[in-house]
């Protein structure tokens, strides 16, 4: 239930401007992403439970818990790669934008949402086309990682499990 002096999570949308529009100017190059979407779609509908997918819009696919009066979000990165696996230095690579300036990497970009959307991004996933690397050359992503969690912001956060089911983010240590 919304309060009069807060805005529904539906003006919120419209009132925080996405990070890029670089998604829905390629949408052609993501055949993987909209088919990915579709599965996730038909797996929503069959739980019979409200939802609203929005696509290319603040992430590649973000689900609403419903269509009318949203109150939760779950962000999704979907990504392509034509040959071998992710690697932290992949995942952590920061493209040049306008100016010059340095964009988000992919988990940045995951991490932002929850920033945008404190206390209503519930998950941020990130889905591929291919496997990570080992965990030995993650030390990089490991120490990311670890700052992360420090975040208070990041403390309710829920995460993507290996097999795309939804999981409460690990215990840090």
């Amino acid at each position: 239930m919304t309060t009069s002096s807060s805005p529904s999570l539906l003006d919120q949308l419209v009132q925080v401007a996405p990070r890029e529009v670089s998604g829905s100017r390629s949408s052609n190059r993501s055949d993987y992403q909209k088919s990915w979407a579709f599965c996730l779609l038909l797996k929503l509908h069959k739980t019979g439970q409200h939802y609203l997918v929005l696509f290319d819009y603040h992430d590649d696919v973000v689900v609403l818990d419903s269509a009318a009066n949203p109150t939760a979000m779950d962000f999704y990165q979907v990504k392509t790669k034509k040959c071998g696996n992710w690697t932290a230095t992949l995942l952590l690579k920061r493209e040049k934008g306008a100016n010059d300036e340095p964009l988000n990497s992919i988990p940045g970009k995951m991490y932002s949402n929850k920033i945008a959307f404190p206390t209503t991004a519930k998950t941020s996933g990130c889905m591929a086309t291919c496997k990570a690397s080992p965990v030995q050359p993650f030390k990089k992503l490991k120490d990311w990682n670890s700052r992360l969690w420090e975040n208070p912001h990041m403390q309710t956060s829920n995460w993507m499990g290996n097999n795309g089911e939804a999981r409460s983010r690990p215990k840090h240590q």
